[in-house]
């Protein structure tokens, strides 16, 4: 009995002992980069990228088994009480607390199996760039460079008969075959920058419920328990394939969002594939000509009127898309998302991932890319 009792404060402690264990790391990120991101992290992400090396999405078929039960059990809970009762309160403080125990775990393995990324060095300090925001000529530079870049990349990529760009072949964007070339683009950088090797790893694959993610506002996203990065391939499109990117520079332990965002744009340029590249440049553009409109908003819409059209009809079924689900329950869900990045040490929240900008201003001030 006693044995029972002291596991169970263990495991009712192993959350706030994770959490503890996060903030004092966050004072050593040199170290957390040495131990855990460059050391412990990839042996963990590698073998669940091993063991979860199905073509579809595990971690929505563990959820869906979880939801079901739970609400079997609640159900039952629920019946038994009215049923009996006698000892009715023990028995809902009992389920109050293995309530809190699960959300205790769940924490813990969250920071254990890859939430302690957030506290790890930047990519910027890593790699010895000098990372800063850029003034309004900057970003119109760096916007007219991304702008010919895209339009010169567009030119090469089949359309749909309305006009929209296809992936090389034809294929859209989701396709699976567009996924497996995004991870050979993965190996490429891996090779050019070790930071973004993993091996062995998984593609991205598409979310069974596009729709439920849509209506709350989600991309994509990584999930740490079996390292499986997931997309929301609703929206179609080029961006569907930079997300992909981004939800793969999580699985290498690349938290932070302006990272992944930098990340998903460094790989897919870098792939030597016309659509790959496309989608990396369109998306980058899409964020630096959003910066560029805060700061000097004639200019940023200047540029928006004079860019290749092709470019501009991508874009515009991109916003029309996610236009359809606005509303209180995505507002609710990228509340819950800025709380969560806020949580993570991203002062900006939700905003962070267009601080990717500051990132590529380094980037293109490199001597050599």
């Amino acid at each position: 009995m006693g044995t029972l009792k002291h596991r169970g404060s263990l495991v009712l402690l192993s959350g706030p002992v994770m959490i503890a264990v996060t903030v004092v790391a966050s004072f050593f990120p040199a170290e957390v980069e040495a131990w855990y991101s460059r050391g412990l992290y990839p042996w963990i992400a590698s073998t669940l990228a091993y063991l979860v090396a199905f073509p579809f999405p595990l971690a929505e078929g563990i959820a869906a088994l979880l939801v079901v039960g739970a609400l079997v059990r609640l159900v039952l809970g629920i019946y038994k009480s009215f049923r009996q009762k006698e000892g009715r309160w023990l028995r809902w403080r009992q389920g109050a607390l293995t309530v809190v125990k699960v959300l205790s775990v769940i924490v813990a393995l969250f920071l254990f199996l890859w939430g302690l990324n957030y506290q790890r060095l930047s990519w910027g300090q890593n790699n010895g760039w000098t990372v800063k925001g850029g003034s309004p000529a900057q970003l119109e530079h760096l916007a007219s460079s991304l702008e010919v870049q895209a339009s010169l990349l567009r030119r090469q990529l089949p359309q749909t008969p309305g006009g929209l760009s296809l992936a090389l072949g034809g294929l859209p964007w989701d396709s699976p075959i567009v996924f497996r070339r995004i991870a050979v683009a993965y190996a490429h950088a891996g090779r050019l920058n070790p930071l973004l090797g993993l091996k062995p790893s998984n593609p991205a694959r598409p979310l069974w419920g596009s729709s439920l993610f849509s209506q709350l506002g989600i991309a994509g996203i990584f999930i740490p328990f079996t390292g499986e990065p997931l997309v929301n391939t609703g929206p179609g499109g080029p961006m569907v394939a930079f997300d992909a990117a981004h939800e793969m520079s999580h699985e290498r332990g690349w938290a932070r969002e302006d990272e992944a965002n930098f990340l998903s744009f460094y790989v897919l340029t870098t792939s030597g594939e016309p659509d790959l590249a496309y989608a990396g440049t369109q998306a980058a553009l899409m964020y630096v000509v959003s910066a560029l409109e805060k700061t000097s908003p004639k200019t940023g819409l200047n540029l928006v009127i004079h860019m290749d059209s092709g470019i501009k009809r991508d874009w515009r079924a991109y916003y029309a898309y996610w236009q359809r689900f606005e509303g209180p329950v995505e507002k609710v869900a990228q509340g819950v998302n800025d709380a969560y990045l806020k949580a993570q040490g991203q002062t900006q929240g939700i905003r962070s991932y267009g601080l990717m900008v500051d990132l590529l201003l380094a980037y293109t001030n490199q001597p050599t890319k």
